[in-house]
Formats: C-alpha cells, structure tokens, sequence
C-alpha cells in the first residue's frame, strides 16, 4: 500500500453556515502567521537536524500533481467571492432540484466569505476529466492529467463562487427522500451529470471491513465521493469532504483538492482507498462515506455548459 498524506484539520468547506462566515478572515490570517512561523522553524531544524525532519509531500505515492497547500488545506480555499458569479449558479441550481431540495439564495447574498472549495474542485476535476479521456488514449491521457497542474494546485475566486452556490443547499426535513443523494443529485446537475449508481452509505465506525467490501462491489466509472458528519441542521450534516475517484479499466486515480491528483496502481486500489478514507475520518471526525458514479449529460463537444 501507497502511505497516506496526513491530513491535518477538518474540512470547514461544508460547515453550518454561520461557523462558515464567522472570523474567516482572522483564521486565514492566523493559518499564514502560523504556517511562515513553522515553516521558519522547519528550516533551522533541517540545517540542524536533517535527519529529523521530513517534507508534507506524500511518499511512496505517485501524484500526478500536487496541491499547494497553506498548512492545513489547498491554498486559496479561503476567502471573498463574487457574489454576481455566485448567483447565477445558484439559479442554474434552484432550477431543478431533487425533491426536498432547494438553495437558500439568502446565504449567498449575506456571506461575506467562504472556507473550502472540495465540491467546487471535485465536479471541476470530473468535467475536465472526462472531456480529456475522449481526446486520447491512456497514456496521452496521464500527460494531460499532469498538465492540469497549473489549473487546480491552488483554489481561486471562481471555485469560491461556485462553493457558496453549493453551500446554500436546504434539506426539507418532512420529506421522504434518500437525503444524502438527493443532495448531491442537485448539486452535480449544475456540471451536467447525473447519478445512475450510488453505494451505500456506509459508517466508517462500523467496521473497515464493511468499506472493504463496498469499494471491492464498485462497478466501473467515475465517482463523487461524499464523506460528512451528519447533524440536524438546514442542510443535515455538519460538515463533508468531496473527493473524485477514477475506477476504470486500467486507470484509477483519487483526485482531493487538499492534496492533488494520485495515480494508483489498479491492484492496489482498494487498500490505498481505504487508507486514505480512514485517514480523513481520523483527522477530520467525518464517518459516513458514500460513492456516486456521475454520467455526463453529453461528452461532446464539452462536458460542461455552465456559465463560466
């Protein structure tokens, strides 16, 4: 098995929504402050005691590209947006909605900042992914995938924008609905897929082994992979993680925002997923963990036919 990268903190990408606002600004500043101190002290101890220390990149893992990452999470993930951006893909997603579902356009007009951009990132990753894999053959394709560095090591204003729009998603709590993929289904539209597969929805807590045998049972294709902490609140979770894992013939990949996109040998597929999704909810306190195999509307002549 490739050794997992530590995670350090939780994902706040997903968090209610006023511990999503509140002293954003003071915690980003507080993360640069703290991570220029440590990394100051980093370099005396590696003058001093090169032994001792050890780089944030993962080992033993082959990453087509890596995030950059301020401490704790993928740079840029923090900050302001654009309101006028953020609103019009908040129409395209109250346009149609799964049952239950509605986006609050209320929390996208009054925040003032955001922190994470995994869901943003992800269905970014997937639409590019799939419009790549109809241009070439596999190993073209690796070339590709590594060039896409540039585009996604750091998050922008743009996915920041999109991420509101996302983070504005309201659970009706009377409804009867699968809550979990509605809510992705509605969300997913927006990057023109649909869901034709899901997996259970499966508690890390409840044994490893159950995860085991529900990644072994995957069929073939590209999924969005959701982990969260369900709470009672308007959106029913406390906070998630969105991740893309790539599961076809002879190619798998694991694409998360906060750490890049890693080619994974097919035989080892299974135990590197499970590594790195025990790792998440180790560090980040997120035990539910559900698959969805996005399909594309259409593949040509683009995947996407958002408005940016």
């Amino acid at each position: 098995m490739t050794a997992i990268p530590k995670y350090a903190s939780a994902p706040t990408d997903d968090l209610s929504f006023c511990d999503l606002i509140a002293n954003c600004e003071i915690r980003a500043l507080i993360i640069r402050v703290g991570s220029a101190i440590a990394n100051f002290f980093l370099s005396i101890m590696t003058l001093i005691f090169p032994c001792c220390t050890s780089s944030k990149k993962p080992t033993n893992a082959e990453y087509l590209f890596l995030a950059r990452r301020d401490e704790n999470s993928q740079y840029g993930c923090c900050g302001s947006f654009s309101v006028e951006k953020a609103d019009i893909i908040w129409q395209k997603l109250q346009k149609d909605p799964a049952p239950g579902i509605s986006f609050d356009r209320a929390i996208v007009h009054n925040a003032k900042s955001i922190i994470g951009t995994c869901t943003a990132m992800s269905l970014e990753f997937a639409s590019t992914y799939f419009r790549l894999r109809e241009e070439g053959v596999s190993e073209a394709l690796l070339d590709k995938l590594r060039s896409l560095e540039e585009g996604f090591k750091e998050s922008s204003e743009e996915m920041r924008s999109r991420q509101i729009a996302f983070s504005s998603i309201t659970v009706d709590p009377t409804a009867a609905i699968d809550i979990s993929k509605s809510k992705i289904e509605s969300c997913v539209k927006c990057h023109d897929f649909s869901i034709d597969y899901c997996s259970d929805e499966i508690d890390i807590t409840s044994g490893i082994d159950i995860l085991r045998q529900e990644i072994e049972r995957l069929p073939q294709g590209v999924y969005f992979v959701r982990m969260l902490k369900p709470k009672i609140n308007h959106k029913m979770e406390e906070r998630g993680h969105s991740m893309i894992y790539v599961h076809e013939k002879d190619l798998t990949f694991f694409y998360d925002n906060n750490q890049g996109l890693e080619n994974i040998t097919p035989v080892s597929a299974v135990g590197t997923l499970l590594e790195r999704l025990s790792g998440l909810h180790q560090e980040w306190d997120i035990p539910n963990v559900r698959f969805y195999r996005l399909q594309p509307f259409s593949l040509l002549p683009h995947v996407y036919s958002g408005p940016w």
